[in-house]
């Protein structure tokens, strides 16, 4: 929707101004050109702008429960561990079942997009099923094609 591609846009031009002043002292010449590329030809030197700085951040709101960050991550770990486990055989991710208890599915739900760009897998082939009783938090099946 239109306020989440805001909110990206808004987050990737910061990212990027931090991370192209950061750079500037040590590349200076492919820096400049960005800054001009990303601020308009008539934008000031980055060599001239200030350093980055926490202000900068104080905007942007960050999630308050990181639980269902700590689960996409542990879920991505255990799709890679599963491919390099086949590596001999160069799989693709055509699926993935996330086995989730009953309090990280929810957490979960809006982050399988995240899961599927992040393992390669197709947007749709990312399924949430309830985990059985006494199983881990997150735990996931990867089909291979």
């Amino acid at each position: 929707d239109g306020a989440a591609r805001d909110s990206a846009r808004a987050a990737l031009a910061l990212a990027l101004s931090v991370v192209i002043r950061l750079f500037a002292p040590f590349v200076p010449f492919v820096t400049e050109e960005m800054w001009r590329q990303v601020r308009g030809e008539g934008a000031a030197s980055v060599h001239l702008g200030p350093w980055p700085g926490r202000e900068e951040w104080s905007a942007v709101a960050l999630p308050t429960d990181l639980a269902p960050w700590e689960d996409l991550l542990a879920a991505v770990a255990q799709v890679r561990k599963a491919r390099t486990d086949r590596a001999k055989d160069r799989p693709t991710v055509a699926g993935i079942r996330l086995l989730a208890a009953a309090g990280a599915a929810a957490g979960l739900a809006p982050l399988l997009p995240d899961l599927a760009g992040l393992v390669g897998c197709p947007p749709g082939a990312v399924r949430i099923a309830p985990a059985p009783p006494g199983a881990p938090r997150v735990a996931v099946e990867v089909s291979f094609s």
